[in-house]
């Protein structure tokens, strides 16, 4: 066998070792093949039929579709069950939720809101992102967004940070996760534990 060929034959030799290393290194039983997943960094949730989105396919976005009102407990409940697995080690940095105008009286409700603040790192935002009914339909107006404002500013440890109307017409509502509440939940678990 020439060099070239004994050098081809190694590099293929060496390929199947990195590819089992990286396997094994994805994995959590060191070996097996249970695939982990990253841990959701952020989540979006989807509220009420006529929107369609596809996940972008980034691991550590969770994606959450609820169609109507009686599948809302369940599913946040199974959305915070994910979260807790991996929390306090890894945090959300951020959570959007998208709906209608039509749909906040419909399907909206403020545990929405409290289901992730939890989780939140400091700074992190909840923004809600409230879409005109239709395209030839008038523009979002406040008052249509008035549940969701107040379930944002009634949420201990939140801040109600941005509020303004996007160029076609939608609304988008932000809230900061602040400081001083992630520090007291902390100072809280600690004694919890001690």
């Amino acid at each position: 066998m020439s060099q070239e060929e004994q050098e081809v034959k190694a590099t293929e030799e060496e390929e199947p070792l990195e590819a089992e290393a990286a396997t094994a290194a994805a994995t959590n039983d060191g070996g097996g093949n249970e695939y982990v997943e990253e841990p959701p960094t952020a989540v979006l949730i989807c509220l009420g039929g006529g929107i369609h989105f596809e996940h972008s396919g980034e691991k550590d976005v969770m994606a959450v579709k609820i169609l109507n009102k009686d599948e809302l407990p369940s599913s946040l409940e199974a959305a915070r069950e994910e979260i807790q697995k991996n929390y306090p080690e890894y945090m959300l940095e951020a959570v959007h939720v998208i709906i209608t105008a039509s749909s906040i009286p419909v399907i909206f409700d403020a545990k929405v809101v409290s289901t992730f603040v939890f989780a939140m790192k400091e700074d992190a935002e909840i923004t809600f992102h409230v879409l005109r009914n239709g395209e030839n339909k008038p523009p979002v107006e406040p008052a249509d967004v008035d549940e969701i404002r107040y379930a944002l500013c009634g949420e201990d440890g939140l801040d109600l940070t941005v509020e303004s109307i996007a160029g076609d017409g939608d609304w988008v509502i932000t809230a900061k996760r602040n400081e001083w509440d992630v520090q007291e939940e902390g100072e809280e678990e600690g004694e919890e534990t001690s």
